[in-house]
């Protein structure tokens, strides 16, 4: 059975790609805050490894996230009643636009934020285009949690995507880092590659 995808107004099959209203003509029609992902991590009451880097994830996972409202909420029923609206959870943190697969046209970079229900936290980043008005999953990227290579901001620029993260080699207490890495990567031959040499600097304290 195809798996109905809401996208703001629109109808996406998600299993099959296929809309079953006109075809997206812009990235920017989709509410992200109100999504269906593809996820294979832990839903929000399981627990899992912290990550302690950032890494890119690729391929298809079978496992799905629903944000509503930008947060998930899933499987709620199964928490302490007085944790429940509260933590963990999976919130949606932003989402950035450019054109990174250097087609015209915008993509998507949308963040999420893992809240363990413990002092850890981490970043989800998912990279979405539009082929012909369907949407398109090019790839994943799971952060490392606060100082450890935590993500702290996205931007597309000249048609890369720029990423900083927390630089845990100047560690200021397990919460977070007084400086950053600069990271910038373009998407090549079907992934993202990282170019360019890593700056660092300075968090303002």
């Amino acid at each position: 059975m195809k798996k109905l995808l809401r996208v703001g107004p629109l109808l996406f099959l998600l299993a099959g790609g296929l809309c079953a209203a006109n075809a997206l003509q812009t990235i920017r029609q989709i509410d992200f805050r109100n999504f269906t992902f593809p996820w294979d991590g832990s839903f929000p009451d399981d627990g899992l490894d912290v990550p302690s880097e950032w890494h890119w994830m690729y391929g298809s996972p079978q496992s799905k996230l629903e944000l509503v409202n930008g947060r998930s909420d899933i499987n709620e029923e199964n928490l302490p009643q007085g944790v429940r609206g509260s933590l963990p959870l999976v919130t949606f943190e932003s989402v950035t636009y450019g054109d990174l697969s250097a087609d015209g046209a915008e993509d998507a970079a949308v963040n999420l934020t893992y809240h363990s229900g413990g002092t850890a936290n981490w970043s989800y980043l998912y990279i979405y285009k539009l082929e012909q008005g369907r949407l398109k999953l090019l790839s994943r990227l799971e952060s490392g949690s606060r100082a450890d290579g935590g993500l702290i901001a996205v931007s597309i620029e000249h048609g890369m995507l720029v990423l900083e993260f927390q630089d845990a080699a100047r560690e200021d207490g397990a919460c977070c880092s007084a400086g950053f890495i600069r990271v910038r990567y373009r998407w090549r031959q079907g992934r993202f590659v990282e170019v360019g040499p890593r700056e660092h600097g300075d968090l303002k304290q």
